[in-house]
């Protein structure tokens, strides 16, 4: 079965910080078919809202995700989201962020930027996305995947309370991308994957953070999913059918989805009536599968 994989090696996952405004960071996307951004930004002045309205990577902008950007007026503004970019150049370039805020300008902002390859394309590759916001806790999100062999990306931003934002962490079975904070603990960031195997599985990403009355934190999640098998059409039934890719013999109809090769007497072209021989040995088709990429490392199924 493909699953979506990831770079976990320290040229394919990288960590930026920056305490004002614009940030610029090199990345090599040799081999990588779809980065991912995880960000999280915190408004320059206290009570003010932040929200991130840009990412580009060699020029090439990037697609937004998700985001959670609650903003109650008491307290410190700040936004979690994740971003992506399909087939991105094969160079070595630079992100540039553009973050925007109610006032204040920015106070910073954490980036962790991930590579994968094996996953779907477009807006097919993104499956179930989720968001939350809270003081207290839990630190969570809730994810159902649409499709086998999806990878779940979540982060969650802590725009703290008196400079006291921590550095957050994930909670097995989530695996830990980066983590950190900014400033006198402004601000911070964690952000982590996790493999699931199965259609229609629930899980719930979860964090530990400092928390409080006062906190602001955000929490998102995207399910990236792996391509789609090529169909083919399994002739010795030993399998559900499938659509063959070739064009049908003469005076054979196309088999649908869920139908198997069929032994009984069909007409010809010729108006006769013609049995398929049984006596004929059974050749089965390869299976058309889609190649994928093989880093040095990858994230574990």
């Amino acid at each position: 079965m493909s699953t979506a994989k990831g770079f976990a090696d320290s040229t394919k996952t990288k960590f930026a910080t920056a305490h004002l405004g614009t940030t610029l960071l090199s990345y090599d996307a040799t081999g990588v078919s779809k980065l991912v951004v995880a960000i999280g930004t915190e408004a320059g002045f206290n009570n003010q809202s932040a929200n991130v309205t840009g990412i580009t990577f060699n020029g090439v902008a990037l697609t937004q995700a998700v985001e959670e950007r609650t903003y109650l007026g008491d307290r410190d503004g700040g936004t979690a989201e994740i971003w992506y970019l399909d087939n991105p150049d094969q160079v070595s370039a630079t992100f540039g962020f553009t973050v925007t805020t109610s006032a204040g300008g920015i106070n910073g902002a954490i980036a962790a930027i991930i590579g994968l390859s094996g996953t779907a394309a477009g807006t097919d590759g993104m499956g179930a996305t989720d968001a939350a916001f809270t003081s207290l806790g839990p630190i969570t999100t809730r994810i159902t995947t649409t499709a086998k062999g999806s990878l779940v990306i979540a982060m969650v931003e802590n725009s703290g309370a008196n400079n006291a934002a921590g550095t957050p962490n994930v909670v097995a079975p989530l695996a830990l991308l980066q983590n950190g904070n900014y400033g006198s603990q402004w601000a911070s960031i964690a952000s982590g994957y996790q493999s699931v195997l199965s259609l229609g599985t629930t899980i719930t990403p979860t964090f530990t953070a400092n928390t409080g009355a006062s906190y602001s934190i955000h929490t998102v999640a995207v399910e990236f999913k792996a391509p789609v098998p090529s169909q083919y059409w399994d002739v010795n039934n030993t399998a559900p059918a499938r659509v063959d890719p070739r064009p049908p013999a003469p005076g054979m109809p196309r088999p649908r989805i869920g139908t198997r090769r069929p032994t009984a007497p069909i007409p010809s072209r010729s108006g006769r009536r013609v049995t398929p021989p049984s006596s004929r040995p059974a050749r089965t088709l390869p299976t058309l599968t889609p190649l994928l990429l093989t880093p040095r490392t990858t994230l574990p199924d």
